[in-house]
């Protein structure tokens, strides 16, 4: 029986992985976007994790806007797509943007892909309308479920 538990307890050790590399599975970030709107509707920008990297498991992504679903409120909504360009995961996420005037508002992951599948999150976001690629910043936190 101790034979067994030895076999079990190393097939898990190298089956399981190491989660250490895998950074926290919750905590605040800080996303610095910016757009280019030249060809809108298609709008496609980049996004920098300056704060929070190690939590969300990138550092830079490209983000393209996906869709603009109505609101029953009547707000503004943009959906982008981030693309995980850099860092310990890849795949996708996308990002629903809900404005509450015309230069803030609210966000929150509403879909993901690849390693990206258990991410939730969200936060307010400020637009910077004075700078002509629209820098736009996120502040919130997010979390792995089930981590």
């Amino acid at each position: 029986m101790r034979t067994v538990a030895v076999i079990l307890l190393a097939f898990c050790l190298v089956a399981c992985g190491d989660d250490d590399d895998a950074g926290p599975s919750s905590g605040d970030v800080v996303i610095k976007m910016t757009f280019d709107a030249s060809n809108a509707p298609d709008i496609v920008g980049t996004a920098e994790v300056t704060e929070g990297s190690d939590v969300l498991g990138c550092e830079q992504a490209t983000a393209l806007r996906t869709a603009t679903p109505d609101d029953p409120e009547g707000r503004a909504i943009d959906v982008f797509t981030a693309t995980c360009e850099e860092g310990q995961r890849s795949g996708t996420f996308d990002i629903a943007m809900t404005f509450e005037d015309i230069d803030l508002g609210t966000w929150e992951v509403t879909a993901t892909a690849g390693d990206f599948d258990a991410l939730t999150g969200g936060g307010d976001f400020s637009v910077d309308a004075e700078t002509s690629d629209q820098a736009t910043t996120l502040t919130g936190s997010v979390s792995y479920e089930g981590s």
